[in-house]
């Protein structure tokens, strides 16, 4: 810029400056370029950021322009979904930590399995014996209504009741013994989740959550939040939705992945200030889940700069248009 542009600039900014003694002083940029000074903001210009100035002219705070509603929005919006992110995690590493304090090795986890299926196939013995026992007596009392009506006699009612009362409870068993079955499988998957997690938590050598809490990012002066979250209905739609996000973490990141639960996907916590990790949580709602993905950098200064790149912004404003259009391709 020529000096004399700067000198009048100067005497204009002094000027502006003398005349408002005693009042404050504003100094912003409009979306020209043009440098404004004034006492008052008017109402079209309230959205850009500006400096308060002393009565020498030296800059004492900074406001923030003012937010469109759209902006407070999805300020809220990602405000929620991380407070959410943070309780996912933080019930993983509850997990986490109560795995390694429970099972010493493998070997120790098998054992528990197996006193658990003991258990439960003890309760299925004996309710396949009441079963029995109720089947034998209803085949008696079918016999006595044959015989009734052989001899061309009205089955009592009493026997009819019986006859009915016997089948209900019969039917009752056996809806019982099919609910403890299943439960054994639900006993034999969570075993086999919980001895992966656990081999997992060994191999990382370190908590691999142990950045997974750390303080929310600031947004840039302007900037308009990046809601990296799909929503879905619970079941197999949102299988779908968390198999893409799984793809989708592997293919940005190019690290494998740490935590790989039901809830939660992570990879490597980041050790080098220009390294970060990506984290994708799944969380329930009233009739739909919301998986959300977000950056973690080192909690440093580099570290916050990285997280705020385009590099990760990029990433991160990916996410959903990824994982809806992987979903849309899936048989």
């Amino acid at each position: 810029m020529p000096q004399t542009r700067i000198k009048i600039l100067l005497l204009l900014a002094a000027a502006v400056l003398s005349a408002t003694a005693g009042a404050e002083t504003f100094r912003w940029i409009d979306e020209t370029g043009n440098v404004h000074y004034s006492d008052q903001v008017p109402p079209e210009d309230a959205k850009h950021q500006r400096s308060r100035l002393d009565k020498q002219g030296r800059e004492i705070d900074v406001i923030e322009g003012a937010k469109t509603a759209e902006q407070m929005d999805q300020e809220k919006r990602l405000r929620s979904l991380r407070a959410e992110q943070r309780r996912v995690l933080a019930e993983q590493r509850d997990r986490d930590q109560s795995l390694l304090r429970t099972y010493g090795t493998e070997q120790e986890m098998t054992l528990t399995l197996q006193n658990k299926l003991a258990t439960v196939d003890s309760v299925i013995r004996v309710t396949e014996s009441n079963r029995e026992r109720q089947e034998i007596l209803l085949d008696s009392q079918r016999k006595r209504a044959a015989d009734a009506e052989l001899k061309g006699q009205a089955v009592p009612k009493i026997l009819r009741d019986s006859i009915e009362a016997i089948q209900r409870q019969i039917a009752a068993y056996t809806e019982q013994i099919n609910k403890l079955e299943d439960d054994k499988k639900t006993i034999n998957e969570a075993f086999g989740r919980d001895r992966l997690r656990l081999q997992e938590l060994r191999s990382a050598g370190q908590d691999p959550l142990q950045f997974a809490l750390m303080n929310e990012l600031k947004l840039m002066p302007g900037e308009m939040p990046i809601v990296s979250a799909v929503s879905c209905r619970p079941g197999p739609a949102c299988d779908k939705v968390w198999e893409a996000a799984k793809s989708f973490i592997r293919a940005r990141s190019g690290k494998p992945l740490v935590t790989d639960t039901s809830k939660v996907l992570q990879t490597a916590i980041p050790l080098q200030d220009q390294d970060f990790s990506l984290v994708v949580t799944r969380s329930s709602g009233k009739g739909e889940d919301t998986v959300f993905l977000d950056a973690r950098c080192r909690l440093s200064s580099l570290g916050d700069e990285l997280c705020a790149s385009p590099r990760v912004r990029e990433i991160r404003a990916a996410f959903a248009t990824y994982v809806q259009m992987a979903v849309a391709a899936s048989p």
